[in-house]
């Protein structure tokens, strides 16, 4: 028997290994590399579900790449950010997302899914300046729908 007062849930897991290179001040440098398996999830007001791994080292080094879900079958990266330290505190620096990898999805069962992003490649040109970003990797992650008692 469902329960009529279930809410819709969903439960994420994975591991995403990220090499950045960027172009700051008109000089090309490598950047810190990240493996991370810190995962937020989100329902996407569109419908859907948004995941973002996350890599934080602390306030001016912290990035986010993040994944839309608007359904199960069709992920997109939909965007990348980096905090910098200003003086009311550490504020979002975002990228224009420029050039998108496809992302492999497996149903494994009808509520449980994996999403591969082996090879993926990012370009990104800050919003606010000349500084881009490219970022390469692999990684995967899960994604089972469940419902939630109250």
């Amino acid at each position: 028997m469902t329960n009529p007062n279930a809410s819709p849930a969903v439960w994420v897991g994975g591991t995403l290994n990220v090499a950045v290179k960027g172009i700051i001040g008109g000089t090309s440098v490598d950047l810190a590399s990240f493996l991370t398996s810190r995962i937020s999830a989100s329902f996407n007001p569109l419908g859907g579900y948004s995941f973002t791994f996350e890599d934080n080292h602390g306030s001016s080094s912290e990035r986010k790449l993040s994944i839309s879900l608007r359904t199960l079958l069709d992920p997109s990266i939909s965007g990348y950010l980096e905090y910098v330290v200003t003086e009311r505190g550490a504020q979002p620096y975002d990228y224009e997302v420029t050039s998108r990898s496809s992302v492999a999805v497996t149903q494994l069962n009808p509520s449980l899914y994996r999403y591969s992003l082996d090879n993926f490649q990012l370009s990104g040109k800050a919003r606010h300046g000349d500084e881009t970003r490219e970022l390469t990797g692999g990684g995967w992650f899960l994604v089972r729908e469940l419902t939630y008692p109250l």
